[in-house]
């Protein structure tokens, strides 16, 4: 009798995505450049989301002709330790060359982190985390938190994908370019010399890992250029301000809403949107930043014509007060959520619309009465009457994070 043999289990399909799906998944993510950028590095270089999530600012070396990226640890999740930075998957650090134009993403990320700390008055750590979610660079992203981010993006596209295939992504390039599987192997940090690399990638047809980067660049989808805040919160609003403002901004467009018209009012937009009164207030506010609407002097604010002139408030420079100043009853606010930690906040102070001051000081964001405070000093320091307290808003963010936590308005109170 003669034993069959069971078949043998099925090749490795590694199913990266096409190079149209690459183009519209780089479009998107460029409409957040952080986001963008890690997107952008995970595809040229194939590396794991740990070891993107523990690059340092100190293992780019961006200088002409030593462009290096230099993998040395990874985050991972250890048992009864959560995430941590641990040695790489193989135990072995690797160097790799980025290509022309992911050195240039790279030195555009870092200039960005350190663009963005000195605003806040702090220094970007020399090695902090290339892609993080503090502004000094003092803390990682999670893998899983870079997972979801990727899978929302791509669900939105309606590509069935997972970042993991950006790995595949990378490889296949390289080797349709006629990179050797050994420089392949190399680059994504596979054991056996290549021949991990050959089983997972035969259906795709070194010289040196520079000739790697180069065949690499030829094959990546053009970089789209960055959106600024307006278009991107205009095409995609994630808060309920935003969405009302690019409600109206598309009336304005479609012609609904003539230059000279008088602006929709707070009242009006609570009621054709079902939001808040402070939100809509918001909504008004980002309007006028993006010189969709505008006021002259005291009249109410209207739709903005062709070449008008707008005449912003001067900025004001408002150091944050030493101490509060007590003020009861406490004032009406949106309701913040409950902690009871002081947090470093920036606070942007406006005045029937137009910045004053922006400044960052330490205070509980849930406490009306400690905004108040902060604001009724912030309106003295600029040399407003405190009795007009109700004509200001203050916008609190906790310093980081890209959008407000919450618009502080203050009710008139005199004691």
């Amino acid at each position: 009798m003669v034993h069959a043999e069971p078949p043998p289990p099925p090749g490795p399909n590694p199913r990266p995505p096409t190079a149209a799906e690459a183009a519209r998944i780089v479009d998107e993510s460029w409409r957040d450049p952080d986001w963008g950028a890690l997107v952008w590095t995970a595809m040229t270089t194939g590396i794991r989301r740990g070891e993107m999530c523990a690059v340092r600012v100190s293992a780019v070396d961006l200088d002409e002709g030593r462009e290096t990226l230099w993998l040395r640890r990874a985050i991972r999740r250890e048992p009864g330790a959560g995430w941590t930075e641990a040695d790489l998957k193989t135990h072995q650090q690797r160097r790799i060359a980025p290509d022309t134009e992911t050195v240039a993403v790279l030195r555009g990320q870092m200039e960005r982190c350190r663009a963005r700390a000195a605003a806040l008055g702090l220094n970007y750590r020399a090695d902090g985390y290339l892609f993080s979610g503090a502004p000094d660079g003092s803390t990682f992203l999670t893998p899983d938190s870079v997972t979801q981010r990727y899978d929302r993006m791509v669900s939105r596209l309606g590509i069935e994908t997972t970042i993991h295939k950006l790995r595949h992504y990378s490889a296949t390039e390289l080797i349709a370019g006629g990179v050797d599987p050994r420089t392949v192997a190399g680059r994504l940090g596979h054991g056996g010399g290549g021949t991990t690399t050959l089983k997972a990638y035969t259906a795709w047809v070194s010289e040196a890992d520079q000739r790697a980067a180069k065949g690499l660049g030829a094959g990546m989808p053009q970089r789209p250029a960055e959106m600024d805040d307006a278009e991107r919160i205009r095409a995609e609003p994630r808060y309920p301000y935003q969405v009302v403002a690019a409600a109206v901004a598309r009336e304005v467009a479609d012609g609904k809403l003539a230059p000279g018209d008088p602006a929709p009012s707070a009242p009006d937009l609570v009621k054709q949107h079902g939001v808040s009164l402070a939100t809509a207030k918001r909504s008004l506010v980002l309007l006028t930043e993006w010189g969709t609407l505008a006021r002259h002097g005291r009249s109410p604010l209207h739709v903005v014509g062709p070449g008008e002139e707008l005449t912003p408030l001067a900025p004001v420079a408002v150091e944050p007060p030493s101490s509060p100043v007590a003020i009861s009853p406490p004032p009406m606010a949106i309701s913040p959520p409950v902690t009871a930690e002081a947090k470093l906040l920036t606070l942007t102070v406006r005045h029937r619309g137009q910045d004053v001051s922006t400044f960052s000081t330490a205070a509980n964001p849930a406490s009306p009465a400690a905004l108040h405070s902060i604001l009724a000093a912030a309106v003295r320091r600029a040399g407003g009457d405190e009795g007009e307290i109700g004509d200001y808003e203050m916008d609190v963010r906790i310093t980081g994070e890209p959008e407000p936590l919450l618009t502080f308005v203050a009710s008139p109170w005199t004691g």
